[in-house]
């Protein structure tokens, strides 16, 4: 990222940059005398980089990394350990029985096992069985087994729409003219995939017509520039109160 490559180049050491919902761009430094003395400079450097971009809505939020305290105790992490090894017996058991080795996930705070199977899968009885003998021979007989049966192809469709969505919603949400507050999809039901963007104009707003044109061409156009309409997609812009603006 821009960002990081100036900050180290002024010598800040190793630099992490984030993007979080609130419209904040968060700066992480690590710990140290220099960058402690630094933060008003990183900021400026960030501004600069901001401005050159016509990037205006972001805040600028610049911490010190690292030297946090904390963590588990020794009893949690051997718990923890504990826990890791059943799973680990799960898997082998599975895998000498020639099932498929789906790693369970074992949460103690409620008292549950979760496994996510995929709908190609055609022993699933036969897995579930597994793990609960499993679980049984290592005491956790009381545990609950939980098995989400999963599509491979819509969990991977799923993927590649956050990851364009998550970009779409950066883009959008750095610039002030843009006014949009929130971002959404979903590939639920298909096949059409839709693309909910909302905003901070009231539907009565005489530029709102306009706004959630230009939005949804600027979208659209990304879109197919990723590739993406290869299968159905809508864009629906939304204003403040909750109506439809493109």
């Amino acid at each position: 990222m821009l960002i990081e490559e100036e900050v180290k180049k002024a010598k800040k050491g190793n630099t992490k940059v984030s993007f979080i919902p609130e419209k904040t761009l968060r700066i992480g430094l690590d710990q140290s005398k220099e960058n402690k003395d630094s933060v008003r400079e990183v900021r400026q450097i960030v501004k600069k980089i901001l401005a050159s971009r016509n990037i205006d809505a972001l805040a600028i939020e610049v911490n010190l990394r690292g030297g946090e305290k904390g963590g588990p105790t020794e009893e949690q992490r051997q718990e923890i350990e504990k826990l890791h090894k059943i799973e680990e017996d799960i898997m082998k058991e599975l895998k000498r029985n020639q099932l498929s080795e789906i790693r369970p996930q074992i949460r103690p705070y409620d008292k549950t096992v979760h496994m996510e199977i995929p709908n190609t899968e055609t022993q699933v009885k036969e897995i579930k069985e597994t793990v609960i003998r499993v679980l049984k021979q290592k005491g956790l007989g009381n545990y609950t087994l939980k098995a989400h049966i999963y599509d491979p192809e819509l969990r991977k469709k799923d993927s590649q729409w956050a990851d364009v969505v998550s970009d779409i919603g950066n883009g959008l949400m750095a610039r002030k003219e843009f006014h949009v507050t929130g971002i959404g999809y979903s590939v639920h039901p298909e096949p059409t995939t839709r693309v909910i963007i909302r905003t901070s104009l009231p539907s009565f707003d005489p530029d709102a017509r306009r706004l959630g044109n230009k939005i949804e061409h600027d979208v659209d156009k990304f879109l197919k520039s990723k590739k993406m309409d290869k299968e159905p997609y809508i864009i629906i812009v939304k204003s403040k109160d909750k109506k439809k603006i493109n």
